[in-house]
């Protein structure tokens, strides 16, 4: 976790598994592509969640 101390929240940084029997591992939380800043304080609906407004908000 890392505090974001402006924002008031908490949030996750670079998390690694690693699975040793099988030597494998997956790494997630890497922001380094992103073309956009994260927004906090954005005003959302309950609406904004459903199902549908999730579909038409996805990218294929």
């Amino acid at each position: 976790m890392v505090p974001l101390y402006d924002k008031q929240i908490p949030w996750t940084g670079v998390e690694a598994l690693y699975d040793l029997i099988n030597g494998r591992y997956i790494v997630s939380g890497l922001r380094n592509e992103e073309k956009s800043p994260i927004e906090f304080g954005f005003p959302a609906q309950a609406a904004d969640y459903t199902p549908t407004a999730l579909r038409k908000a996805g990218v294929r």
